[in-house]
C-alpha cells in the first residue's frame, strides 16, 4: 500500500514538473525572439545613423574654394571688429574658403547691410550686425531701411551678453541714482543715429525721463571710450565685453546694467530691472531687453540658397562649440553666447511682438 502511494506522488510530481517545463520551454524562445527584435532594431538604428553622418560628409561644400567676405558695421578696433577677426580663421578652416574682414561703417550698419543686400545672395557676403541697432531700425521703419527683420537668413548668434551703462572714472558719476539726480546734462557718446550706442540711449533718456544728450561722430566704442577716458564725454551705453578691461583698469566704471539680473563680473552694478520703475516702463524695459537679446548675430541675404545656408549654419554650429574659438575668444575678453539660425529665427518672433509705445521710442533713434 505504501510503494502504491509513493508511486503515485512520484507520477503526480512528475507531470507537475513536466507542465512547468513546457511554460519555461515556451518562454524562452519568445525571450529570444524578442531580444532579436531589440538588437536587430538597433543595429538599424546604429545602420541609419552611420548612413546620416555618411551621407552629410559626403555632401558637397557648396562654398568651398570661395572668397567670403565677413563685414562689420563699424570702424575697427571695437567690439564688433574683434569679434569678425577671432572667428574669420576658424570659418575659413571649417569651410575651406578665404575669409575676409571688412569694416563699412555708416548709419548704424545700414550702410554695411544694404549692400549686402544688393550683393548676389550666393552665401559669400556675410554681416555680424549689431542686433538692437539694425533690429530697432526695422522695427522703427527707419530712412534707408530696405528689409524686413523677418527676412534676414539668420546663420548664427555669436554673443548677446548684458549691455551697460558705463561712464569715466573722474566724471564724477558714481552711481546711476546720481546720473537720475543731475541737474547737469549728462552726455552719451555715439556714431550717430541708428548706432546701437545711439538707439539704446535714446530709449533709456526716453523711458526713464533722463537730463541727458547724445554727441554723435564717433567711430566705435573705442573712440568713444578714449574721449570718455579723456573726460570730453560722460558715458557710453555698450555691451558689457566691451568694459570688463576698462573696468579692471579702473579708467571707466559701470552705473547700470541693461539685464534682469547682476552680473558675477560687475556684482555691484544694478540692473535695469532693479530701478522703481511704473508698469508702463516695466513693458517698455522687457522690450528693450528683448530687442538686446538678437545681440551680434550673423545673417546672410535673403535669397540665400537653403543648401548654402544650411552650410553656413553648420559650420558656424561647429566652430562657435570648438574648444579653438572659445579659447581664442577668452583670450580677447571676447565671451561666447551662442545661438542656431533657427533658434534667433524664434527671438526675431518675440522681438516683432513689442508693444507700440516701445516703437515710438525706438522711431527717435533714427
Amino acid at each position: 500500500m505504501l510503494a502504491s502511494l509513493l508511486g503515485l506522488a512520484l507520477l503526480a510530481a512528475a507531470c507537475g514538473g513536466g507542465a512547468d517545463d513546457d511554460a519555461a520551454a515556451t518562454s524562452e524562445p519568445a525571450d529570444a525572439a524578442a531580444t532579436e527584435e531589440e538588437e536587430a532594431a538597433t543595429e538599424a538604428d546604429a545602420a541609419a545613423t552611420e548612413e546620416e553622418e555618411l551621407d552629410q560628409a559626403e555632401a558637397p561644400n557648396p562654398l568651398e574654394g570661395e572668397l567670403i567676405s565677413l563685414v562689420v558695421g563699424v570702424g575697427p578696433g571695437g567690439g564688433y571688429d574683434q569679434y569678425a577677426r577671432i572667428i574669420a580663421p576658424f570659418l575659413a578652416e571649417e569651410l575651406d574658403a578665404d575669409v575676409v574682414v571688412e569694416n563699412i561703417p555708416g548709419a548704424g550698419g545700414l550702410v554695411a547691410l544694404n549692400g549686402l543686400l544688393a550683393d548676389p545672395p550666393d552665401g559669400t557676403h556675410l554681416m555680424l550686425i549689431n542686433g538692437s541697432g539694425i533690429g530697432g531700425s526695422a522695427l522703427a521703419g527707419a530712412e534707408g531701411v530696405e528689409f524686413e527683420l523677418e527676412e534676414l537668413a539668420y546663420v548664427a548668434r555669436v554673443y548677446a551678453g548684458a549691455k551697460v551703462v558705463a561712464t569715466g572714472a573722474s566724471s564724477g558719476y558714481e552711481s546711476f541714482q546720481d546720473l537720475i539726480d543731475t541737474d547737469e546734462t549728462f552726455s552719451f557718446g555715439s556714431s550717430g543715429p541708428g548706432a546701437s550706442t545711439y538707439v539704446e540711449p535714446t530709449v533709456l533718456m526716453e523711458m526713464l525721463g533722463l537730463n541727458a544728450t547724445i554727441i554723435t561722430g564717433f567711430e566705435g566704442s573705442a573712440d568713444i571710450n578714449a574721449f570718455m577716458i579723456a573726460g570730453d564725454v560722460d558715458g557710453i551705453l555698450v555691451d558689457i565685453d566691451s568694459q570688463l578691461a576698462l573696468f579692471d583698469s579702473g579708467d571707466t566704471m559701470p552705473l547700470l546694467l541693461l539685464a534682469e539680473e547682476r552680473d558675477d563680473d560687475i556684482p555691484d552694478t544694478p540692473t535695469l530691472m532693479e530701478l522703481d520703475l511704473d508698469e508702463e516702463q516695466e513693458v517698455i524695459a522687457s522690450a528693450l531687453l528683448a530687442l538686446l537679446d538678437l545681440g551680434r548675430t550673423v545673417v546672410a541675404h535673403p535669397d540665400t540658397p537653403e543648401d548654402v545656408l544650411e552650410a553656413l549654419r553648420g559650420a558656424f554650429d561647429n566652430i562657435l562649440a570648438s574648444p579653438g574659438l572659445q579659447e581664442a575668444s577668452e583670450e580677447q575678453n571676447r565671451p561666447l553666447e551662442p545661438l542656431t539660425g533657427a533658434e534667433v529665427e524664434g527671438v526675431v518672433s518675440t522681438i516683432l511682438d513689442a508693444p507700440p509705445e516701445f516703437l515710438q521710442m525706438l522711431e527717435q533713434g533714427y
